[in-house]
């Protein structure tokens, strides 16, 4: 029987490989949408498992790498609502969640590094070190990746001009106001990055949205320093 992977893979090719193609001749950030309900019932029809047994979410960014999607995003739409953000605690780390939310407050776009290119002052080879998010620092080579080269990390300098970079937003999310019962609401930070951070996606502030994404406790960074621990959703959409 074929893995939910393979599975997804098999979905995308025959349904979205087109419109990928076309999206990505037009070399700017645009997102391709993945019905749930079209995928789901796929998925039971090949395998007997549905979307939530295979654990797809966790396959969708490898997707991008696979498909070489460049600047385009692939993301789940109407993924029903599973989860209530009063609910969620330190025992739903790295939960990939689906739930309704406010957003109370979201910042400007910034911008980090998506994929860092380090070159070697030995040999002159450059040596890329994919970045996950804004909260992972950027990780050095330890060894240059030629293997007629003795370079180690000491012998790196990142390159900025031939980095790729991307767009992000921090987001306050929280309880909407017909799911609080009674008393003060919850509120978490959020992340959301790419083509959902970039100015031809609108979010306001007071928007109700269903969001999905993995629920994580990460560092709470205070002036360059760790200072405890927070929760924060990193947003698929």
């Amino acid at each position: 029987m074929a893995s939910g992977k393979a599975l997804l893979k098999t979905y995308i090719k025959q349904t979205h490989q087109k419109e990928i193609d076309e999206l990505k001749s037009q070399n700017k950030q645009c997102k391709v949408s993945i019905d749930y309900e079209s995928l789901n019932q796929f998925l039971i029809d090949q395998s007997g498992k549905d979307f939530w047994q295979h654990q797809i979410y966790e396959y969708i960014d490898q997707m991008e790498e696979i498909f070489d999607t460049g600047k385009v995003t692939l993301k789940f739409m109407n993924v029903p609502e599973r989860d209530n953000l009063h609910d969620l605690d330190a025992t739903s780390n790295n939960k990939w969640i689906s739930a309704k939310a406010m957003i109370k407050n979201i910042t400007d776009v910034m911008v980090d590094v998506k994929q860092a290119s380090f070159i070697c002052r030995k040999c002159g080879t450059q040596n890329i070190v994919n970045i996950a998010n804004p909260n992972q620092s950027e990780i050095i080579p330890k060894y240059c990746r030629s293997p007629d080269c003795a370079g180690t990390s000491k012998s790196m300098f990142l390159d900025k001009d031939t980095s790729i970079y991307r767009n992000y937003k921090l987001l306050k999310l929280e309880e909407p106001l017909e799911l609080r019962s009674g008393g003060g609401s919850r509120e978490f930070k959020a992340i959301v990055l790419d083509y959902l951070a970039s100015p031809f996606h609108n979010l306001k502030v007071g928007d109700v949205v269903n969001v999905t994404g993995t629920f994580k406790i990460e560092p709470k960074k205070s002036k360059g320093r760790n200072n405890g621990y927070e929760f924060i959703i990193h947003v698929h959409n």
